[in-house]
């Protein structure tokens, strides 16, 4: 870029000089030739901060080709746990599932919710409401996993407890998914050092949840507190802690997919 300012420098003294003996001509066509120059410099430039753009969007996109499912628990008629405070477990699951999703969608990977609303999956006609929704759930995940076996599935939820003194953030796996045990550790151990500093908690395998059985691909169950203590239920109705609740849950996501 240097040699062709230093030219386009050298041309205009050239064309100069050639004015000043009032050769038309050549000045005719010296104009011409530092208006070619001209053009050639700034698409050079054009091209050179392309290039840049492209790069810095590729450097941001590390997880292209992975697809991510976030599952918001419950929905529709199903609010799901009922905070101390009378939180909805159904609204805040679906608030901090669309936070994950604005966050992952610069990292390059396909991010699918299986809800974007407050309603459930299934149809007014469904004898079984619960079974139908969670059916459709495993449908959507195993439909991408078919498309895609590069996938890890992370189901939003809140927990309860009769004792209002149980808090903290605990994610449950199956025990027979090497993926969904290992994406469990990471997460909770992100989980720990940031939420459950005073209050540490293991990962809990499960072998009965419906998600966890009949998907094909690593899953993983993210309770993000519980509802029946007074913190938790305040601190995850607030926008503030959601976001950073989703934040968490990312950054665990995406050391797993470093890996």
């Amino acid at each position: 870029m240097t040699n062709i300012i230093n030219w386009m420098k050298t041309s205009f003294t050239n064309m100069y000089e050639i004015l000043k003996r009032n050769i038309k001509i050549e000045a005719v066509m010296a104009f011409l030739l530092l208006m070619s120059i001209t053009m050639i410099a700034c698409n050079m430039e054009k091209i050179v901060e392309s290039d840049n753009k492209e790069t810095k969007k590729q450097e941001h996109k590390p997880f292209s080709g992975y697809t991510i499912v976030i599952d918001p628990g419950h929905g529709g008629i199903d609010p799901g746990k009922i905070g101390i405070n009378d939180a909805l477990e159904k609204n805040i699951n679906l608030s901090i599932s669309l936070y994950i999703e604005e966050i992952l969608k610069n990292t390059g990977a396909k991010v699918v919710l299986t809800r974007e609303s407050d309603t459930g999956l299934y149809q007014e006609s469904d004898g079984n409401k619960k079974r139908a929704d969670m059916e459709k759930r495993c449908e959507i995940i195993n439909k991408e996993y078919l498309e895609n076996e590069k996938i890890i599935v992370v189901s939003v939820h809140q927990n309860s407890f009769t004792s209002e003194n149980v808090k903290g953030a605990q994610v449950f796996y199956y025990r027979n998914s090497a993926g969904g045990t290992e994406l469990a550790k990471i997460m909770q151990t992100i989980l720990n050092d940031n939420i459950n500093i005073n209050n540490k908690k293991e990962i809990k395998e499960n072998t009965s949840y419906y998600m966890l059985l009949h998907t094909k691909c690593p899953t993983i169950i993210v309770e993000c507190g519980f509802l029946s203590n007074w913190d938790d239920a305040n601190n995850l109705s607030s926008d503030e802690y959601q976001k950073r609740m989703a934040g968490l849950i990312c950054k665990g996501i995406e050391e797993y997919l470093k890996k």
